[in-house]
Order: C-alpha cells, then sequence, then structure tokens
C-alpha cells in the first residue's frame, strides 16, 4: 500500500505517535532531532500547534486527520512484526 520505505513509515508514525500520546513542544529535543518528520506531519495537517480558534501554542498535538493517517500506518506496520 506505502511506497515510502519502512524507515520513513516509521518516522512518520513515531511523530504521531508521540504528539497524540505525549505532545511535545516546539523546542524540544524530540522536535529538533525530528525536525524533519515534525515539519513534514506539520504542513500536511497531521499535527498542530493550535490550541483553539486563532489560538496558538508551543505543543505539537495530533490532528484528527493525523490520527487517522497514525490508526492506519499502525495496521501497516502489524505486517512486519
Amino acid at each position: 500500500m506505502f511506497k515510502d520505505s519502512i524507515e520513513e513509515i516509521c518516522a512518520i508514525y513515531t511523530t504521531l505517535d508521540k504528539a497524540a500520546r505525549n505532545p511535545f513542544t516546539t523546542k524540544s529535543n524530540f522536535a529538533r532531532e525530528s525536525s524533519f518528520w515534525v515539519a513534514l506531519c506539520a504542513t500536511e495537517g497531521f499535527i498542530s500547534t493550535l490550541d483553539a480558534p486563532d489560538v496558538w501554542g508551543n505543543l505539537w498535538r495530533i490532528t484528527e486527520e493525523g490520527n487517522l493517517l497514525r490508526m492506519e500506518l499502525y495496521d501497516e506496520l502489524k505486517n512486519f512484526l
């Protein structure tokens, strides 16, 4: 189903899962070390720092769309276990 490599799928899943389970700050070590994947997920609308309409915070949180992708990636990754 996915044309990306398993490493890319894992990196995206990890970023989404971290944002879902334990939202991370924009200046955290995770955000710095995974900056490419954070940027990709944010650009695609899978994570956001929007806390409420017109209220921006400093925590990356998963969006509804991101959570749907996270579940899809989880199902895909189960095939590799």
